[in-house]
């Protein structure tokens, strides 16, 4: 089993330097399609959706994971998301 990560394109660059295969969206098609095809995937274990790209598609997901124990899907900060906010201080 092989971890996957849908990301935005300004989180995507930290996921591939740890050597996991990701797939970059900008917009709701891409996002949906990426998510899919990994949901889709036999050697799929765990699925790592930054919360920019989740946004694209949070009822996909949510459905998703309502009917599915596998692939694990984790939603994680993005670099303008949460983790962002947290640095400047704000809640």
């Amino acid at each position: 089993m092989k971890f996957y990560c849908i990301s935005d394109p300004e989180s995507a660059t930290a996921f591939r330097l740890l050597n996991i295969h990701t797939i970059e969206v900008s917009n709701h098609r891409q996002a949906s399609e990426a998510f899919q095809t990994l949901a889709a995937g036999d050697d799929v274990g765990v699925i790592l959706i930054t919360d920019t790209a989740a946004l694209f598609i949070q009822r996909d997901i949510l459905s998703f994971t309502r009917k599915n124990t596998q692939p694990l899907v984790l939603e994680i900060s993005s670099w303008k998301g949460s983790a962002s906010k947290l640095k400047k201080g704000k809640k």
